[in-house]
């Protein structure tokens, strides 16, 4: 069975401080930039450490360490040179700093969630996020993808993350190969599963969020057939959460350019494989 196709780098983006324009340039198709490059001549270049997370900032003129815990969030930066923390952070279960003000990377910094382009919000994939408000400012890409249209990971920052902006999800990181993520099915589309469990057309039939018609196409015994959950849950009119599991192709690969030689990360797009009820 031939490989998943990969898909490449995402275009360049925009933003704007202070009246100079900066281009982020990306190697994949995430949120991650590669390097910045300023009209005023700076750059930087994220440096990305074993586990795939941001480990530095380098520029022409000096080299930031970027120190995350355990949930990707960046805790202090330090210079190359220092013997301790030059700055330390602390923030909310939803990401607004309580004490020190982070600059390009803060909360859930490692993963390189940047608060420059949007006015102190965050690219979260699909979205921006607002760190004050715990919320997505425009709605979810995906019915379903978390307790409403606007909500951030089912209300649980701490366990649970949304870096796509499309459902909440856990397991995933940079370096991950692997991640589940959930999704909502209403009374009505519980309906649709019903009729179709145990006929060999259940992905085809089960149509009812064309998003996940897309996503779940091609996946064979998608969910576990329950006929008495099934038959409960469309007698009462009730909905349920589906887990859906992905997986993809993740490999390290060195570049060079004019500061050295680097280490990046490559993915495959995210593949869904299996499906159960949660």
């Amino acid at each position: 069975m031939p490989g998943p196709a990969v898909i490449g780098p995402r275009l360049n983006e925009l933003f704007w401080v202070g009246g100079v324009t900066y281009t982020n340039h990306y190697s994949s198709p995430s949120n991650s930039p590669a390097w910045t490059a300023g009209t005023d001549g700076s750059w930087t270049r994220n440096v990305i450490d074993f586990n795939g997370n941001l480990a530095a900032e380098v520029t022409a003129s000096d080299v930031t360490l970027e120190l995350p815990d355990l949930h990707g969030d960046i805790m202090a930066t330090a210079t190359a040179t220092a013997t301790g923390p030059t700055a330390t952070y602390v923030y909310t279960e939803f990401g607004a700093p309580e004490t020190g003000t982070p600059s390009t990377y803060g909360w859930l910094g490692a993963d390189q969630i940047s608060s420059n382009a949007l006015g102190g919000q965050l690219l979260m994939g699909a979205r921006a996020y607002s760190t004050a408000a715990g919320r997505f400012a425009q709605a979810d890409p995906i019915p379903g993808g978390s307790a409403n249209a606007y909500d951030y990971t089912f209300q649980n920052p701490l366990t649970e993350y949304d870096t796509s902006g499309a459902w909440s999800c856990y397991g995933g990181t940079t370096s991950s190969w692997f991640e589940t993520c959930q999704l909502w099915l209403t009374g009505v589309e519980m309906d649709r599963l019903a009729l179709a469990a145990g006929t060999a057309g259940l992905v085809l039939t089960f149509c009812a969020k064309a998003p996940v018609c897309a996503l779940l196409l091609g996946i064979e015994a998608v969910l576990a057939m329950d006929a008495a959950y099934y038959d409960l849950a469309r007698l009462h009119g009730n909905g349920a959460f589906i887990d859906v599991y992905f997986y993809r192709y993740v490999w390290r690969y060195p570049y060079f350019n004019w500061t050295g030689m680097h280490w990046g990360w490559g993915h495959s797009r995210w593949i869904p494989y299996w499906a159960s009820f949660s």
